[in-house]
């Protein structure tokens, strides 16, 4: 079914949305910093003050012309990591390095047993390296310096 939704996309998908006028528009006003204003963009402001009903069918319709790419999209994603090779590591005060050693994935996938441990990865063709932070209020990220407990899964077609 998601094979035939795609191949019955006519052009690229969310072609549509590219080719819709006062959505491009908008959409380039809104990269300007403080160009969506209701004087750079009035007919946005007008949309803006339609029934909440109203703009969300707008939405809904400018959603449905990239229906087909996430269906498609959630049936690779489904298929790659089911291709993942499990491993539980032990990240050693909050930090875990792995050696590539020439092999390449797609996805990667890091799931800490602790849920509020926040994974942050960086990775080049010879090493990945994960470090752990956790959230503390309105403050950024801090690195947690404990053993974080995780699974990690190496996905690749």
């Amino acid at each position: 079914r998601t094979r035939h939704n795609l191949a019955n996309v006519h052009g690229k998908p969310g072609q549509a949305l590219l080719e819709h006028e006062w959505l491009m528009s908008v959409r380039a006003r809104a990269s300007v910093p403080g160009g969506a204003c209701a004087f750079d963009v009035p007919s946005y402001h007008a949309w803006q003050q339609r029934p909440p009903e109203q703009r969300l069918e707008d939405m809904k319709l400018w959603c449905g012309y990239l229906r087909p790419l996430e269906a498609a999209l959630q049936v690779m994603l489904g298929l790659l990591r089911e291709t993942g090779q499990s491993q539980q590591v032990l990240a050693s005060k909050g930090t875990y390095q792995m050696q590539l050693t020439g092999r390449s994935f797609q996805l990667v996938r890091v799931l800490p047993v602790d849920p509020q441990a926040i994974p942050e990865m960086s990775a080049n063709q010879y090493l990945m390296w994960l470090r752990f932070t956790r959230q503390e209020g309105a403050a950024k990220p801090k690195p947690i310096d404990r053993d974080v407990a995780f699974t990690i899964e190496l996905c690749n077609f």
